[in-house]
């Protein structure tokens, strides 16, 4: 594989419109780039994820959505994610990324830190305030993404996506 691949929690349909929204709006004012909304569960892997589609669809296949809280927007240092909103650790969250990343976790030591971000720049990202989120400050995720990612955002690549099964 020419680029290293993460793996994302997505929100489901109604939260991931939501927040394309507020990510494309921020995106504009702040002069940065686009992408879809997203949690980090494990990244940049640089080994062929193809072996691993058929464990992550058995992860998946009964995986019930998993929902969450936003704790709080945050700003963080330029360059990178400069903008964006701490999600509440709970216990669903925290076993699904522990099952979802265990063929991964020798590859490197990675620290899973919950958010979803808003703004990448290499600037300071202006705009919003907390009460601006589009939302009751609850989040649902409903599937699970294998991301390529250069370097250049503008090039990120949802490679495959097994989706939660929300019955039962």
């Amino acid at each position: 594989m020419k680029h290293p691949w993460s793996l994302w929690l997505r929100p489901e349909r109604k939260d991931q419109i939501k927040f394309k929204r507020l990510i494309d709006e921020l995106s504009i004012e702040n002069e940065s780039c686009k992408f879809e909304p997203h949690v980090t569960l494990f990244g940049r892997v640089t080994t062929p994820p193809d072996p691993l589609f058929e464990f992550f669809e058995d992860q998946t296949i009964d995986q019930k959505q998993i929902a969450s809280r936003i704790k709080d927007l945050r700003s963080g240092l330029p360059p990178g994610r400069s903008l964006f909103l701490e999600i509440e650790r709970n216990p669903t969250l925290d076993l699904f990324q522990r099952r979802i990343i265990e063929p991964l976790i020798h590859l490197r030591d990675y620290h899973f830190d919950p958010h979803l971000s808003l703004v990448y720049s290499d600037q300071e990202a202006t705009g919003i305030s907390i009460k601006d989120i589009p939302t009751n400050r609850n989040i649902r995720f409903g599937s699970l993404a294998v991301v390529q990612i250069p370097n250049n955002i503008d090039e990120w690549n949802i490679i495959s996506e097994f989706k939660f099964n929300f019955s039962g």
